[in-house]
């Protein structure tokens, strides 16, 4: 009996010491960082009519796959919706809204402002992997996936007259297709906790962020550019056009 509890005694303490041995693993996931910021490079003087802004949003084209409902595509229409209108606003222009769409423009809102600017945002997301898969594992699971997301995003800004929601002026802003490796490997409990004894490693929401990085300041620097009071006067002169064509 008495070897039998130093036995039972030598195993426990072993146990304890191997135990001991099993580190917290660093955790490897990307953090994503949204840069979604930008800067007028200068102030114009007023160019004397109101043009309309509705919010920027996403277009049914775009397609998320797993990386639907991502706040950081929330915040990257939201933001883009802001600058925008800053950047009318450094051009002289006086800004109506932003109206939630068109249909929200009240009569007197389309009667004020000759052309409306609604910008639409395309993301899509293809998604290629050698291993994607979810396991059962201690009560929790596993989540490995490895492969690649190619990523296609770019912006349609849009000027319609509003009366008529006749189209003025189409421009397309465009990155360079992005493909970028993703590797995912996490061990998790019942309530989605990080096993801190597993090497815990995840890119994916970073790599869509970098090329939504890259395409939110050119957006931007484009939209300046084209805000010439010449290209301006012509659309303005477009519309007009078209409204005194039609009888409301």
């Amino acid at each position: 009996m008495k070897r039998r509890r130093t036995i039972a005694t030598a195993l426990a303490a072993s146990m304890v010491v191997m135990s001991g041995c099993i580190m917290p693993q660093p955790v490897q996931i990307q953090t994503a960082s949204p840069e979604f910021r930008w800067e007028p490079p200068g102030k114009e003087p007023s160019q004397h009519f109101t043009v309309a802004l509705v919010l920027a949003n996403f277009s049914k084209e775009s397609k998320f796959g797993a990386y639907r409902g991502k706040d950081y595509f929330k915040l990257f229409t939201g933001n883009l919706a802001t600058d925008l209108n800053r950047a009318l606003l450094a051009k002289g222009f006086t800004v109506a809204g932003p109206f939630a769409s068109l249909e929200e423009m009240t009569y007197p809102d389309k009667k004020a402002a000759p052309i409306v600017l609604s910008p639409e945002v395309v993301v899509v997301l293809d998604e290629s992997y050698s291993e994607n898969r979810t396991t059962p594992s201690f009560g929790g699971k596993r989540v490995s996936r490895k492969g690649t997301v190619t990523v296609t995003a770019f912006v349609k800004l849009l000027v319609v007259e509003p009366m008529s929601n006749q189209t003025i002026w189409l421009k397309r802003v465009e990155v360079p297709e992005s493909s970028l490796p993703v590797e995912v490997d996490l061990l998790m409990d019942s309530e989605g906790n990080l096993n801190r004894f597993h090497n815990n490693v995840d890119n994916s929401d970073a790599v869509v962020v970098e090329v939504l990085n890259r395409l939110y300041p050119e957006v931007l620097r484009k939209f300046w550019n084209y805000l010439n009071p010449e290209e301006m006067g012509s659309m303005r002169k477009a519309a007009e056009e078209v409204r005194s064509r039609k009888v409301y």
